[in-house]
């Protein structure tokens, strides 16, 4: 079992606390790249998971009720590789490191190239606790950042059946700086889930644009699968390597959160929520 199995166990229990009073698809963009075979796939992810110093993660969100939860959401907090929340009460946290831990060459399945960019899925069953956990791990990874989302659902018991979670992440080593010369344009592949239709992937290309003379930020993501409409921040302040649109998680829902990363700002990567989209993506100078 991966640390990260044990994550979506952890998760698993605080909702089943909770709910019994305790305390607290579609066709994808490919292009003509050789992609990578599983066990190049899990030795990358495994390496950046290692050397990360930095996770980025949007909200928790419960799409769906159970019998007796009704939609919720908890909201995030991180610092450096953590991110922690209280579920109801009940204290939850991941690490960077914990998506790389236990990971198999095996795990890692239908690799594909989107926008230039390797993605895969992991896709599995936990069980412990008295829960069992079905969830879906979706995402892309370039030479230093790995980004994606999490969908669970969970079995039993009765009080959380049909219960979803869903949130997406960025991690990576983080660039500490920001781009003072170079090339100012970053592309990619962005990945995420509709609140409404959390079983569905949409993907799409991902591209950032940074200004030099006044420090800001400008990220789009177009082309979504799905029908999706464009997305588009502009005119994002950095400072030291890091972005972000809102005062703090928990504070909206339409916000976009990310990070330089690499020694020379090879690349960039983040998470965002915006017209129920929960979603990740990563780009490379």
């Amino acid at each position: 079992m991966t640390r990260f199995s044990l994550w979506v166990l952890a998760l698993s229990s605080a909702l089943i606390l909770s709910a019994c009073g305790g305390s607290g698809g579609g066709s994808l963009p490919t292009s003509s790249v050789m992609e990578p075979t599983e066990i190049e796939a899990r030795n990358a992810i495994v390496a950046i998971s290692r050397a990360a110093d930095r996770l980025l993660t949007t909200d928790i969100v419960v799409p769906t009720s159970s019998r007796l939860l009704p939609s919720e959401r908890f909201a995030m907090g991180c610092f450096a590789s953590f991110c922690s929340t209280d579920v109801f009460g009940v204290p939850v946290e991941v690490a960077a490191a914990d998506f790389g831990v236990g990971l198999d060459a095996d795990d890692v399945r239908q690799i594909q190239t989107v926008h230039g960019t390797p993605t895969g899925r992991i896709q599995g069953t936990e069980t412990g606790a008295g829960v069992s956990a079905d969830y879906t791990v979706y995402g892309g990874w370039l030479t230093d950042n790995v980004f994606g989302y999490s969908f669970t659902t969970y079995r039993a018991p009765a009080t959380v059946d049909g219960l979803q979670s869903l949130y997406a992440f960025s991690f990576g080593t983080a660039s500490g700086s920001n781009p003072m010369t170079g090339a100012a344009t970053w592309t990619g592949a962005m990945v995420g889930s509709h609140q409404a239709r959390p079983t569905q992937a949409i993907q799409g290309r991902a591209e950032a644009v940074y200004q030099f003379a006044d420090q800001m930020l400008d990220v789009s993501m177009t082309e979504l699968t799905r029908g999706y409409a464009d997305m588009r921040w502009q005119n994002i302040d950095v400072q030291g390597g890091r972005f972000q649109t809102f005062a703090g998680m928990g504070s909206g829902t339409d916000y976009l959160w990310g990070s330089f990363y690499g020694a020379n700002h090879e690349e960039v990567g983040g998470t965002f929520e915006r017209a129920g989209i929960v979603g990740a993506f990563g780009a490379k100078r």
